[in-house]
């Protein structure tokens, strides 16, 4: 080999080692940026699936809440859990639940001296644990008292011995200002995020 084929066979190397270092930098960015890109969306997206949800359970309590005779639930006071009122709204908070099952809890509550107390317990008669007439109603959510007002919900997800969910509320119309709770289960949200973890993670 020649001295001036020599030179130039190094002169090239540098030259290639420059333009591989060059490429792995872009492809590295252009990773970087992709990536950076598809956090902020799914990001944006789970926010949205949140606020989207919440709308949910605040027009599934609206609705329950018109179906509910104000003037019956109202009449209600413990020990009326036997009452034909009181066994009717039962199965209409029931029939309510079996018609989402996202849906986990459906219940009427009114504001008492005290704070808020049960007054219909969709699960009543269905589950040992369920509320009766006057038990007072444990959470005291900002939610919870818009929601005597006009439909509302809780800001987030919260959770208890029962589990993880969301809760939507809406008052019903009677003298006494009763509201209708429906708690949604966090599993049908987990379940949209899971769906769209999927979408992302083939995208990449």
């Amino acid at each position: 080999m020649s001295l001036k084929e020599n030179k130039r066979k190094k002169s090239i190397l540098p030259a290639l080692s420059n333009l591989r270092l060059l490429t792995f930098l872009f492809i590295f960015f252009i990773f970087l940026i992709f990536g950076t890109t598809v956090l902020v969306i799914s990001s944006q997206t789970k926010e949205n699936i949140i606020s989207l949800t919440r709308s949910e359970v605040q027009s599934d309590a609206a609705i329950a809440a018109l179906q509910i005779d104000g003037d019956t639930l109202a009449s209600l006071h413990p020990g009326n859990e036997n009452d034909r009122g009181f066994l009717a709204i039962r199965d209409q908070l029931d029939a309510i639940r079996k018609t989402d099952d996202k849906i986990r809890y459906v219940y009427t509550l009114r504001k008492s001296a005290t704070g808020v107390e049960f007054v219909v317990d969709g699960d009543y008669g269905h589950t040992p644990d369920a509320a009766q007439i006057g038990q007072e109603y444990p959470y005291l959510y900002p939610g919870l008292l818009e929601g005597f007002v006009t439909p509302a919900s809780d800001p987030g997800f919260k959770s208890d011995t029962t589990g993880t969910y969301l809760s939507g509320y809406a008052p019903i119309r009677n003298s006494y200002g009763d509201v209708v709770g429906i708690d949604m289960d966090q599993k049908g949200v987990v379940q949209r995020f899971n769906n769209l973890d999927g979408i992302f993670f083939f995208s990449v």
